[in-house]
């Protein structure tokens, strides 16, 4: 099982880069700001404004909700001609 769990992270990451700012202060970590060329983060996605993003009366379906990451996610693999 430890096998297909490192197979499965390392699959998972392989689309995996950017940059990362942290502060350090007194013990602490606080995360600054990230950046990726592969970011699932679209404007148009997560706006309620744009047309086509998402579908308020989606709501109450968790499905079509989450599909949404997963829809971004294929488009970005796509886009970067991944082989999967």
């Amino acid at each position: 099982e430890m096998a297909f769990l490192k197979n499965s992270m390392t699959f998972a990451q392989r689309p995996v880069t950017g940059e990362a700012s942290v502060r350090l202060h007194k013990g602490n970590v606080m995360n600054r700001g990230r950046s990726s060329p592969y970011s699932l983060y679209n404007t148009d996605i997560v706006s309620m404004d744009a047309h086509g993003g998402f579908d308020p009366t989606a709501a109450t379906g968790f499905i079509n909700t989450l599909s949404t990451r997963l829809k971004a996610s294929k488009k970005r693999d796509i886009n970067i001609n991944l082989p999967w």
